[in-house]
């Protein structure tokens, strides 16, 4: 689907990889830069080989890319990566806004080399603003967008998500961004700056709840495993947890049947999804009783068969052994060979009928593709690589 489209990944750690995984995932040339002898992300994450640096990041966010080291500190450094922007469509970047521009990687520096260079900037507080110039990680976003408030148990402290679900997040916006300017692209001929941050990302999340705290005069606080505005909680059964979701009035219909309570039906405490939740104190020892008495299968399977959505609470190696993970691909195996092996990354999850993305290849090692990108785009002899490699510049 994107097959033609080059791409310069100046980004590390997971928002900025993780939308660039997403382009090279539909077949766009992405081609990681990485300063000599590598990034800080292959210091970040799990250790797989006992004794070895720390790969999890590069060993799934990578996938798909080429890579190349380059200091983009020295001069001619900053020289080289011109030239390249001057053969590509995109540059992803996720340094700060002071690390940005002085590494010259703005859109006002970049555009002035390819009017058309499409520049997406993603970082804590975007590229404007009194906070622009300050840091901003995933639990910075969850903490000062509100999210963290209301987060956990009532009684016990803020809570975040441990997943970095805005770095995700925010990933996606970038890459929808990307998607969006290449589209202007073909229409005008025109590049331009996709500006994308953690703390935007975050207070959309949140201001959903700010909107209804302003205009319905409620406020938010802690639920626990419960959900706003609906009937929806964990339940403990026999042998482990479900969580069941009785939103809208059918499946609650369908609900009171099976559990044998119809009387719920005509009383006005239960009328609908708002009054559920807000009554669900009253409601909620019926539910716990009636899954109590019953195994998780037989909760799941009467469930299903009156259409009302419950699932098992897993852990992360049951979930990921569930045939569904598998039936969808959202699992992948990718040969690295030697001591790793087959590592088991994540898989495209948009399914395109006619363009389907895949991820095939495992990420490259810092400067595995030096050879070739700099020789086939730069036109780079090989006495030239081994100047710029003793200088310190690739």
């Amino acid at each position: 689907m994107l097959n033609g489209i080059r791409v310069l990944d100046c980004t590390r750690i997971v928002a900025g990889p993780y939308c660039t995984l997403l382009l090279a995932s539909m077949g766009a040339e992405v081609i990681r830069v990485e300063r000599p002898g590598g990034e800080i992300d292959w210091e970040i994450g799990a250790q797989i080989l006992e004794g070895k640096e720390n790969l999890c990041h590069p060993l799934y966010l990578s996938c798909n890319k080429k890579g190349i080291t380059l200091d983009l500190r020295m001069e001619k450094g900053q020289k080289l990566f011109a030239e390249l922007v001057k053969k590509s469509d995109v540059v992803v970047q996720n340094y700060s806004y002071g690390g940005a521009k002085k590494l010259k990687l703005t859109y006002d520096d970049l555009q002035k080399i390819n009017p058309s260079i499409i520049v997406a900037a993603l970082s804590g507080f975007g590229q404007t603003g009194p906070y622009h110039e300050r840091n901003c990680w995933d639990p910075n976003a969850q903490a000062m967008s509100g999210m963290m408030s209301l987060g956990g148990f009532p009684g016990n402290p803020p809570t975040r998500n441990p997943l970095p679900i805005i770095d995700f997040s925010t990933g996606v916006y970038g890459a929808l961004g990307i998607m969006y300017a290449l589209r202007y692209r073909d229409q005008t001929g025109e590049g331009q700056l996709i500006d994308v941050a953690l703390f935007d990302v975050a207070t959309h999340f949140t201001g959903i709840v700010a909107m209804e705290q302003k205009k319905a005069k409620q406020r938010r606080t802690q639920v626990g495993n419960s959900t706003y505005w609906a009937l929806a909680d964990a339940f403990e059964a026999k042998d482990g947890w479900v969580f069941i979701s009785l939103t809208t009035n059918p499946i609650w219909q369908r609900f009171c049947k099976l559990i044998g309570e119809e009387s719920l039906l005509s009383d006005r405490r239960y009328s609908d999804d708002y009054h559920r939740f807000i009554n669900r104190e009253s409601i909620i020892p019926l539910i716990e009783q009636w899954i109590a008495q019953r195994t998780t299968k037989e909760v799941l399977d009467m469930a299903e068969e009156n259409h009302i959505p419950c699932s098992p609470i897993n852990d992360i190696q049951t979930a990921m052994s569930d045939p569904q993970v598998r039936a969808r691909e959202m699992l992948v195996d990718i040969d690295y060979g030697g001591d790793l092996g087959t590592v088991p990354v994540p898989g495209v999850v948009t399914k395109l009928s006619k363009t389907p993305g895949k991820l095939n290849k495992p990420c490259p090692l810092p400067g595995q593709d030096n050879q070739e990108i700099y020789s086939k785009l730069l036109r780079l002899d090989s006495r030239d690589l081994e100047n710029l490699s003793n200088e310190g510049i690739i």
